[in-house]
């Protein structure tokens, strides 16, 4: 009967362990990841623009660049404002989604440790601390790497993103002859 009251117990820590890791994951990327995320790809991006707005003068004769200064100084943002609803709309789907996913996935976890609980009187305290404190590891593990690495990582080439663009408005041009 040991067999089964340690199986029971190793197969509800396994269950505890998942439905508390992803929990700690879901709730993880929907407010610390993602923030680190959108700040890296603005970071980066407003990084690409100013290196190709500063070597822009080189492709244009000073009569050029002056009259792209003076466009772009009178230059009013287009309203992004119905693209910005939109984005946020499908982050909010997809926060509603992981939080279905999140309440039946922990709620069949939940069930099944509730069962095999009933079934063999393992020490349910213990386990739970056991998985706590995993818990606790992994979230600061992700929690240093994220700020400490993921932060400063750069997730493209700025002179790749010069290139591309540079391929793209030479195709244009041929194009519009």
């Amino acid at each position: 009967m040991d067999w089964l009251i340690y199986g029971s117990e190793s197969l509800a820590d396994i269950f505890v362990h998942l439905a508390l890791i992803c929990t700690f994951i879901i709730i993880f990327f929907f407010t610390y990841a993602s923030y680190i995320e959108k700040t890296v790809v603005q970071d980066e991006t407003t990084d690409i623009v100013r290196q190709l707005s500063r070597q822009i003068s080189i492709l244009l004769t000073k009569e050029q660049n002056n009259s792209l200064q003076a466009y772009f100084k009178n230059m009013q943002a287009p309203d992004m404002s119905a693209s910005d609803k939109a984005v946020r709309d499908s982050n909010n789907v997809l926060l509603k989604k992981s939080i279905v996913f999140l309440s039946v996935f922990v709620s069949s976890c939940c069930i099944v440790v509730l069962l095999l609980y009933y079934l063999t009187k393992f020490s349910i305290g213990a386990l739970l601390l056991h998985n706590f404190i995993a818990l606790l590891t992994v979230a600061t593990v992700d929690f240093t790497f994220l700020t400490v690495f993921a932060k400063n990582f750069k997730p493209s080439d700025a002179s790749y993103v010069k290139t591309r663009l540079l391929v793209i408005l030479r195709d244009w041009t041929q194009q519009h002859k």
